[in-house]
């Protein structure tokens, strides 16, 4: 079928479309969503095309009609090899990157063009139009006319660390900054100056066993300010063609996603990496001794930060995974594609780095496990830091409310003890009392003793009587069963 067959009918064209696994409908509504808001106006595609004896026959950047040109051009050769890299905007110099920096360098057209020149499976389109979502990975085999082709596609998850040349306060006028909960957005690690940045490449690989040709095709959503990053896969490969002779390193087609998963691996671990050393910040910060100001400051901002790297750190698990049921699918399909009689000494090559790819994977996610360990602890330790805080703030209350009941205990026996006399007194000091001449005689002041001396002793009996009662009765005594009560 022509290509301007295909790219009229999409996504219902018949090389690619099956009604029983893809929803064409759900699937045109995405990619369209998907060409609006990430795909630019302009075309840069970079092209890395090379024979099977290791020489480049073309490496270079193309716009759209030259894209064009080299998609019809290369679709009939033999034992070849294509890459194709779509990028964002790479930032290589202190220039003013272009409004659409953010989007994919490739145009709708272009791209439209692409998936159905090659037929790219839909199911792949719809993933990539979702590409923030979790993806599969789907492995096809057909006949397209005399040739017997197939392809497969997965997405690679990828967590790098990125130096931070931004101030505080940027981080938290931005959306991604202030919203560090949210595992899509990076993480910002403070003590390191650094972020832990996360992106999706999406590789997609179609082999022609007649003409023994492959054709890959890389969409990655890094962002273009780490352009060394983004072009290090097509550098490597590049690297590769030159040591063929030495390493023989297209024989299989599968050799290529080598590359993209060592880069992989060692961009993880250096982002685990950087995640231990500030853990390890937080956890020495907390043990030492500062004042109760700068202690509650430091306290709330671990807290924080803990809760965040908690949440990344659960996402990250879910991505590991992602890669591992990639890897174990490019294993089965290597097997599945390459017959015995076909598995030489490129075959069993491919195979032990599989199996070195599959250690490192299984190493970085007990690296991972370690860290959420190591979060809960750290935590744990906060909590109770927190809680020793509140217990000596506790204590300090109880012995200032022990002060005050003294004190308000001592008003209350200075106030017994002049409360009855100062009354007497105030009595008798009445004009009833002190216009009889007998009780204003100086010698009947023993009439107020009298009278002072009995009530103040009966005052100070009925407090210590009723201070008594109050200590020896417990707030559940009337509740509580005496253990030595056997219960019938």
């Amino acid at each position: 079928m022509e290509a301007t067959d295909t790219h009229s009918r999409w996504p219902f064209n018949e090389d690619s479309y099956t009604s029983d696994l893809e929803h064409g409908l759900e699937i045109e509504s995405a990619f369209s969503n998907f060409t609006s808001h990430n795909l630019s106006g302009t075309t840069s595609v970079q092209v890395l095309i090379g024979n099977s004896d290791g020489t480049i026959a073309q490496d270079e950047v193309l716009d759209e009609r030259g894209f064009h040109s080299t998609l019809i051009a290369s679709h009939d050769l033999y034992d070849s090899y294509r890459f194709f890299f779509i990028n964002r905007f790479l930032v290589d110099t202190d220039d003013t990157p272009p409004p659409d920096a953010r989007r994919l360098r490739i145009s709708s057209s272009a791209l439209q063009y692409c998936i159905s020149r090659l037929s790219l499976s839909p199911a792949f389109i719809h993933a990539l139009a979702r590409y923030f979502l979790p993806a599969g990975q789907a492995f096809r085999s057909d006949l397209c006319g005399p040739d017997s082709i197939c392809d497969f596609w997965y997405f690679l998850p990828v967590r790098m660390q990125v130096r931070c040349t931004d101030q505080v306060a940027e981080h938290t006028a931005s959306t991604a900054g202030s919203n560090q909960m949210d595992p899509f957005n990076y993480l910002h690690l403070p003590d390191r100056r650094a972020d832990i940045r996360g992106h999706q490449i999406a590789l997609y690989t179609r082999y022609n066993k007649t003409r023994n040709s492959t054709t890959l095709i890389v969409f990655d959503f890094i962002d273009g300010r780490w352009s060394r990053a983004a072009r290090e896969p097509c550098s490597r490969l590049r690297e590769g063609m030159g040591q063929y002779e030495r390493l023989s390193l297209f024989e299989d087609m599968f050799s290529p996603h080598l590359v993209f998963l060592t880069s992989a691996m060692r961009w993880w671990s250096g982002a685990f990496d950087s995640l231990n050393s500030q853990l390890i910040k937080y956890e020495r910060r907390l043990q030492d001794q500062r004042s109760p100001a700068d202690e509650a400051r430091i306290q709330r901002e671990a807290n924080k930060a803990l809760h965040a790297m908690a949440a990344h750190l659960h996402r990250y698990c879910s991505e590991l995974k992602s890669i591992a049921n990639s890897l174990a699918a490019l294993k089965t399909y290597h097997a599945r594609i390459y017959v015995e009689s076909e598995q030489g000494l490129a075959w069993h090559r491919l195979a032990d780095a599989f199996l070195h790819i599959e250690s490192q994977l299984t190493a970085i996610t007990n690296f991972e496990a370690e860290l959420e360990k190591k979060i809960q602890n750290i935590l744990a330790l906060l909590f109770n830091r927190m809680t020793q805080e509140q217990t000596n703030q506790a204590q300090k209350l109880a012995w200032e409310m022990k002060i005050d009941s003294l004190s308000m205990k001592t008003i209350a026996v200075l106030t017994m003890f002049f409360l009855p006399g100062t009354s007497f007194a105030a009595l008798l000091a009445m004009p009833f009392f002190t216009s009889n001449t007998w009780l204003s005689q100086t010698r009947r002041f023993w009439v107020w003793v009298v009278l002072t001396v009995p009530s103040t002793s009966l005052a100070f009996l009925y407090y210590l009587y009723w201070k008594k009662r109050g200590e020896g009765r417990s707030p559940d005594s009337e509740n509580t069963i005496p253990l030595n009560d056997p219960l019938d």
